[in-house]
């Protein structure tokens, strides 16, 4: 066999191995929202496609709520919605538009650590986002 050939192999079978551990992460995040009473919504934001867990119509990301729920890990978004009601630009983030496919919109907040939550979640903190609150327990 051909050093290229070799080459070739090994990488394809790196490149695959990486994403299919990606796809099992990506599943983890979603089971754990659906799991927790969550429904996902997937968007699109600049240059990405995301998947938002939502509880009574907001929420984080798919990874963010994973991060905080099962690794018990607090991102500036967890932190931030739990500090609130603020807006994006007070709690320390940059805010995006976010569409899906059918034409609905969002806006999110995303914070240096790459955690995201809804705008409108911060918006209204954990008092006024009870089921949000609620499913970080």
């Amino acid at each position: 066999m051909k050093k290229s050939t070799l080459r070739f192999a090994v990488l394809s079978l790196a490149l695959s191995i990486l994403g299919a551990e990606a796809m099992a992460a990506e599943g983890a995040y979603r089971r754990t929202c659906r799991i927790n009473g969550g429904q996902t919504w997937d968007v699109q934001i600049p240059g990405d496609q995301i998947t938002l867990c939502r509880f009574g119509g907001v929420g984080f990301t798919v990874d963010t709520y994973y991060s905080a729920k099962v690794e018990r890990t607090t991102s500036e978004a967890v932190s931030a919605f739990l500090s609130g009601p603020a807006s994006c630009d007070q709690a320390g983030g940059s805010e995006i538009d976010a569409a899906d496919l059918d034409g609905g919109s969002v806006r999110i907040c995303r914070f240096a650590d790459a955690s995201i939550v809804e705008s409108a979640a911060l918006e209204q903190g954990p008092n006024g986002a009870g089921a949000l609150a609620r499913a970080l327990r």
